[in-house]
């Protein structure tokens, strides 16, 4: 190493800062490009594959005689900022993929789920009332999950579960159209769940409604199902009063024995599945 006093010494390292920035800025190009592009937030946070990127740099640091210790705790401050960084593009990228909705009820309006909702989906979600038919209760994480899976279904279907809330826009709980299993094929189904202190005022009925004609006069959709655990009788009534009879039992999913309930639409006017 060559003898320079503390100035040189600066100005060595100063120009080791420019070319760090510009490596982040490259590498920072290429996490938001990723961002965007990932299913989910596990597959953004990836904790295998940021110890593998650990391993990696260890192993250079042993190689180039730095120290392996530093190098890897400036690894993984860079890593955690990137890792925000990608969450929030990839969070980003799914409120602002287009979701047509139903149209507004004489009560409701629907809206497509965003992280905004995580708050009053836990909430309704892991509420023991709302969900007594479910294996049990779901976590915030599993809240979280939901929502993604809504986001992923408006990319992928164009619909999917929607918040539902009054006109004055007050959260009244989730309603819309997924693709479900039924005995091993897929099928149209339209879903439902209302807040506890909520139920029994006919929103649930009314969502569902307009749920079933934007799936026949929106989707083209041929057929609609409601898969319901043969001890909840509210919601085998909604089902009914929206025009659905009982059609077969659906065995091996999560709950051994699942009445289906739906109904035809012959003369189906839309644009068919997505």
């Amino acid at each position: 190493m060559t003898s320079l006093d503390i100035d040189g010494v600066r100005a060595e390292i100063d120009a080791l800062d420019r070319q760090i920035v510009q490596l982040i800025s490259q590498r920072q190009h290429w996490v938001v490009e990723a961002g965007a592009l990932k299913a989910d937030r596990d597959a953004v946070r990836a904790p295998d594959r940021v110890q593998k990127v650990i391993d990696k740099v260890r192993a250079l640091a042993e190689e180039a005689g730095a120290s392996a210790d530093v190098v890897e705790t400036t690894y993984r401050a860079m890593i955690a900022a990137f890792i925000d960084l990608e969450l929030s593009v990839h969070e980003s990228h799914l409120a602002s993929v287009p979701c047509t909705t139903p149209n507004d009820t004489e009560r409701l309006r629907f809206r497509p789920m965003t992280f905004d909702d995580l708050e009053s989906m836990a909430a309704l979600l892991g509420d023991p009332a709302v969900m007594t038919y479910y294996p049990a209760p779901k976590t915030r994480d599993e809240a979280r999950a939901w929502v993604e899976w809504n986001q992923r279904n408006y990319g992928e279907h164009g619909h999917g579960l929607w918040v539902i809330e009054t006109r004055e826009g007050e959260f009244v709980g989730d309603c819309g159209l997924t693709w479900q299993k039924v005995n091993g094929r897929a099928e149209l189904e339209v879903g439902y769940h209302v807040r506890a202190d909520l139920q029994g005022r006919g929103y649930a009925t009314e969502a569902a409604a307009a749920c079933r004609d934007f799936a026949r006069d929106v989707l083209g959709a041929t057929k609609l199902v409601a898969i319901i655990h043969p001890d909840n009788a509210a919601s085998a009534r909604v089902a009914e009063k929206i025009g659905m009879r009982f059609l077969e039992e659906d065995h091996g999913g999560a709950i051994a024995v699942r009445r289906v309930l739906g109904m035809d639409f012959p003369e189906a006017r839309g644009r068919g599945r997505s």
